[in-house]
């Protein structure tokens, strides 16, 4: 998927939903847009509802929406768990090492490769905290680009997120991200990379990433927020109506969906740090 989309000169979005009415939201988008997307849920979440469940449920709204999309694990610290979460019948994960030294990273990351090739699905490789907050770096150099060129040959991941200057739940601006340290990454690994922290990213800044190599756009702090502002709608007069609340959120999710579908197919837009 992310091939076919980085091939096309877009990226894939990937959504973190947090139940069956946003996971709806997002695969009926795509279903309508026939854009491919990924649809991703924190460990945290994925264990409230149960791994098998949340595949079983995924498959049967994938099939009733039409939408080409897969199923994927964000942001696993174990290597247990996630192996567990593929075995399960979901489509990827990715193993977050970053807690780890560099050895112990591409030991656990390349245990859980070995058992995905097994069960039939991927790897998404990160072995360097992303954070949620940006603030002033060292510039990326060749060693930085040669640590990654090691960590995806020695793991066989399928895909990378690397650290670019955005961050989990804050708005990125174009000086906090490293474009030309995108490009050259891409060329020396030569796999799709994945962008953290994408809700906040301004137009130019995304479509210099996606051109430099970025084919996987994670959306998470922009869905929340529509979920969040849908929840009130329900509640009027001092009255209050569950199912106008699940009306809402489904369509608020579903308008962010296609909206950020939309961005990374080429469309026009504009954002504002």
């Amino acid at each position: 998927m992310l091939v076919r989309a980085r091939a096309g000169g877009g990226a894939v979005a990937a959504f973190n939903v947090v139940d069956d009415n946003s996971m709806e939201a997002i695969l009926t988008a795509a279903g309508v847009s026939e854009a491919p997307v990924v649809v991703q849920m924190s460990v945290r979440v994925a264990e409230f509802w149960g791994f098998a469940r949340t595949a079983e449920r995924f498959r049967l709204l994938r099939t009733a929406t039409g939408a080409d999309a897969a199923l994927h694990l964000d942001h696993c610290p174990s290597p247990d768990t996630a192996i567990d979460c593929l075995a399960a019948g979901w489509d990827s994960v990715l193993l977050d090492t970053s807690a780890t030294d560099f050895a112990d990273a591409i030991r656990a990351t390349r245990r859980v490769v070995a058992a995905a090739d097994e069960l039939g699905g991927d790897v998404e490789g990160e072995f360097e905290p992303i954070g949620r907050l940006s603030g002033d770096r060292p510039p990326r150099t060749e060693t930085d680009i040669a640590q990654y060129a090691r960590f995806v040959e020695e793991t066989g991941v399928v895909c990378v997120a690397p650290l670019l200057g955005t961050a989990h739940g804050q708005r990125s601006c174009a000086n906090d991200v490293d474009v030309a340290y995108a490009r050259a990454l891409a060329e020396a690994v030569r796999i799709p990379l994945v962008l953290h922290g994408g809700s906040g990213t301004t137009g130019d800044v995304l479509n210099a990433l996606v051109a430099a190599g970025v084919a996987k756009v994670n959306i998470s702090t922009a869905l929340k927020t529509a979920y969040r502002q849908a929840c009130a709608i329900g509640v009027e007069a001092g009255t209050f109506e569950p199912l106008r609340v699940l009306e809402a959120i489904r369509g608020g999710v579903r308008a962010v969906g296609q909206e950020w579908i939309d961005r990374l197919r080429g469309v026009a837009w504009t954002a504002h740090c």
